[in-house]
């Protein structure tokens, strides 16, 4: 990594980093896998010198405030890198994210989940019934290596390399590297640019590899595998030790019977093809657009639909935003602060991008509630703060709720108890976290839903259709939103009732939302599962 990347990083953790250098910050987090990496270690020898340091001063005196944790030396560093990753490797299993214990008004901060490395990205899945449900991927996913099963429908998957592969299914594919998969069952059909000459195609007996061109493999239960080259050439492997490959051009198509390769028809027509996944993809979207419009008609009229900003009727000039929900109050129409006019989910579809520290979308919920789902539709750029933004209050009173995406990917709620003494974490109810984002997820649009029973406490977590997480408030209030923002932290710590935020730690106090969203609803009533999951699927990108 280049010296200035790292300087980056280590002035950021100081509290040093200048606001025009945030968003090369961000824009290097996430494209930088080891940028991502240094922050984590960094991340975690501050915390261990942190703890090193509060201790000492708990034997003599006092640490002084603001005190340079870099200061105590690189003896105490290297003991605290040693104990970081003995308590890492002891504590905590594979795949389970250690807690970082910085003091906190609202809980401790997660470090980022682990997660493996991309090697193509799902551009489509058109009309795909997902062979198990739960494997199913949203478009737009980075995919690591390993298994795709669909039982039906077609895959578009573009490898880092450059090559693209077109499944149909019934399939299995799994991928492998960059520029290599393994075909087990289906139809397929390789595009390879020049960038990715030599991408390799395997199935159970013959291996394919690119000399530039464009082919189809299919694997069919019952049929002898055959290999069609539409364009350029490919090589043939039927056999471990086949010492020569076999040389197959345009327009030529092989058949495998037994351990012999037998010429048939070239038949292009049976294998997908871009045109007709672009127009079979088009439909699709069409008829999805159509859906959630309904869906969002439905919203509107719902009588408990407090807020609803779909942001598709405004002016690229305006920085107003519309509550289209029909029993809203007065006054409840968002007004944009930096923020600018983008694009969202579907061509055609408006979006808010949020960049700056000054970006925010600013908006009014009077009253308080016992029951709450908060909805949107998020594109996470990426992580840079602590606890980086959903929706919090301006100003304070007992019941309003902090609605936060951890640095280390967790979706989490908390709900300001106590007055008196807001400082103490022990005063706050929560927080009650879930599974929510990881490095692949940066760059793809996603629905993130949490709902809130002030009745019972329960809080329920909810991502891309499914429960992420869940748990209850020890002592629940009844809820209360006021003068609220989405993307920012708007407490300036200016007034009565929310001095107290500048006892915060500077990075803690910095919450601002980077990426993008294209659509935000809260109801006074708890959504079902069932109605969270029909919104994701109509609105899924």
């Amino acid at each position: 990594m280049k010296p200035e990347h790292s300087q980056l990083i280590l002035d950021y953790l100081d509290g040093k980093l200048a606001e025009e250098n945030i968003d090369r910050l961000n824009a290097l987090l996430r494209d930088e896998p080891e940028a991502r990496a240094f922050l984590r270690t960094q991340s975690c020898i501050e915390t261990q010198l942190r703890e090193m340091a509060l201790s000492q001063s708990n034997k003599t005196s006092p640490a002084p405030r603001g005190y340079d944790a870099r200061g105590l030396g690189m003896l105490a560093m290297a003991a605290a890198l040693v104990i970081c990753a003995g308590l890492i490797w002891y504590l905590f299993p594979r795949g389970v994210s250690p807690q970082r214990d910085i003091a906190s008004i609202d809980g401790p901060v997660s470090i980022p989940m682990e997660t493996g490395e991309p090697v193509a990205v799902l551009k489509s899945a058109t009309n795909v019934r997902w062979q198990d449900a739960a494997d199913g991927r949203p478009t737009g996913s980075p995919l690591t290596s390993g298994w795709l099963r669909i039982a039906e429908g077609t895959l578009q998957i573009e490898f880092l390399s450059g090559a693209r592969l077109l499944v149909n299914g019934p399939a299995a594919l799994r991928l492998d590297t960059e520029n290599s998969a393994f075909l087990e069952s289906g139809k397929a059909s390789a595009y390879v640019p020049e960038p990715a000459q030599g991408f390799v195609l395997h199935s159970p007996n013959l291996q394919i590899k690119d000399l530039g061109t464009s082919f189809g493999l299919e694997i069919s239960a019952g049929k002898a595998p055959e290999v069609h080259c539409f364009d350029g050439a490919v090589e043939l492997f039927t056999a471990a030790d086949q010492k020569e490959p076999l040389l197959l051009s345009g327009q030529k198509a092989l058949q495998l019977q037994g351990e012999n390769l037998l010429e048939v028809p070239v038949r292009p027509k049976d294998f997908p093809n871009g045109e007709e996944l672009s127009h079979r993809a088009k439909i699709d979207t069409e008829q999805r657009m159509e859906e959630w419009t309904a869906v969002n008609r439905k919203l509107a009229a719902d009588p408990q639909t407090v807020v609803l900003y779909t942001f598709d009727e405004e002016n690229e000039w305006s920085r107003a935003v519309k509550n289209h929900a029909s029993a809203a109050a007065m006054k409840s129409d968002a007004t944009l602060v930096g923020a600018g006019w983008t694009g969202g989910r579907w061509k055609g579809k408006n979006g808010l991008e949020f960049r700056t520290r000054g970006d925010r979308l600013r908006f009014s919920v009077p009253g308080t509630f016992d029951l709450l789902s908060m909805s949107a539709w998020i594109r996470v750029d990426s992580l840079p703060n602590d606890y980086n933004s959903l929706l919090m209050p301006s100003h304070y009173q007992v019941g309003h709720l902090h609605w936060n995406i951890e640095r280390g990917g967790e979706m989490r709620l908390t709900q300001f108890a106590n007055p008196t003494n807001p400082t103490d974490p022990s005063q706050w109810n929560g927080p009650v976290s879930g599974k929510g984002f990881n490095g692949l997820d940066f760059g793809r649009w996603m629905q993130i839903v949490t709902t809130c029973n002030a009745r019972s406490g329960e809080i329920i977590h909810y991502r891309d259709g499914e429960m992420v997480g869940n748990g209850r408030f020890a002592n629940p209030l009844p809820i209360v939103m006021g003068e609220m923002e989405f993307g920012n932290w708007g407490a300036d710590g200016k007034s009565q009732d929310n001095a107290w935020i500048l006892s915060q730690i500077p990075s803690q106090r910095v919450r601002n939302f980077v990426g993008r969203l294209d659509h935000l609803v809260i109801l006074s009533r708890i959504l079902t599962p069932k109605e969270i999951a029909e919104m994701y699927r109509s609105g899924s990108p």
